[in-house]
């Protein structure tokens, strides 16, 4: 009986050890973990603590092997190359399209093996990373109308990193040119839609009559704000929506005032405490 009892839990005690797969990265740490899906040039794997959650990867190019729960042991070369004791012809047969499609595949996130610690960077497209690199450099072009864009025009906006950007606008105000720049703080930034803040400097107000055009005005000042920008496509195009709360100059103001109270005046644009915009950026 007790023979019975040693030889049950031996045969339990091994099952449970080959429940999951191990993935060894050439950096020498070692992952418990269930392996979801390889392709030419990533692994994908769920944590074996967490087999319910998200779906993470790893490039092969800093995996040394799999074992697998059933015992298969691959292994992969300096040139991605993989070696295993049970090669199918599929892998030897994967064709360069195959491989353009999978750099260019939305993926979840990416993990960055650190001194034997696993951190998560997260971002919700490749080609972001795979054009500019690991530091998220990003550069816009877009059309809109709003103070970000001058008025009606357009905008450059420039990522130097993640969380930060830098901007300038250039458009018609319906006075004259009008001009902004100004930077935002992106709240997060991996998300299809990612709320920022804003802050600008430039014009921010216009003033424009009909019968006494010695009123017509434009104001250049501070302005402080915040947007949505909606992610659009795989491409990493975006819409953006913003709302503004510009600090109009005291001379400005007191030239309003005069204006609207001026008989021979007709107005045409009023001024409001807020203002909206909108635009359309294109990812370069």
């Amino acid at each position: 009986m007790k023979k019975i009892l040693l030889f049950t839990m031996f045969m339990f005690i091994t099952a449970a050890g080959f429940s999951q797969d191990f993935i060894s990265l050439k950096k020498g740490t070692r992952m418990e973990v269930i392996v979801t899906e390889t392709t030419p040039t990533l692994v994908r794997y769920k944590l074996f603590s967490e087999p319910e959650g998200r779906v993470y990867f790893v490039y092969k190019d800093d995996v040394a092997g799999i074992m697998y729960r059933d015992g298969r042991v691959e292994t992969f070369n300096q040139s991605n190359e993989q070696k295993t004791d049970n090669d199918s012809k599929e892998n030897q047969q994967l064709s360069s399209p195959n491989k353009n499609r999978e750099n260019e595949e939305t993926v979840v996130s990416r993990i960055v093996f650190e001194n034997g610690k696993v951190n998560t960077n997260t971002s919700e497209t490749s080609p972001l990373k795979n054009k500019y690199g690991q530091n998220g450099q990003q550069l816009y072009m877009g059309l809109g109308l709003g103070f970000d864009y001058g008025g009606l025009g357009g905008k450059i906006e420039y990522l130097p990193v993640k969380y930060f950007g830098i901007y300038g606008g250039l458009g018609y105000n319906l006075l004259s040119v009008g001009w902004n720049m100004g930077a935002t703080i992106k709240m997060l930034p991996d998300r299809n839609v990612s709320p920022n803040l804003m802050f600008l400097y430039g014009y921010n107000g216009v003033i424009r009559s009909v019968g006494a055009p010695e009123y017509e005005m434009v104001s250049y000042g501070i302005t402080i704000g915040g947007n949505v920008d909606l992610r659009i496509g795989r491409r990493g195009d975006k819409l953006s929506i913003s709302l503004f709360v510009p600090f109009r100059t005291r001379e400005f103001m007191d030239n309003y005032d005069a204006m609207i109270n001026d008989y021979r005046v007709e107005m045409l644009f009023k001024l409001i405490p807020i203002a909206v915009g909108v635009g359309y950026n294109f990812y370069f």
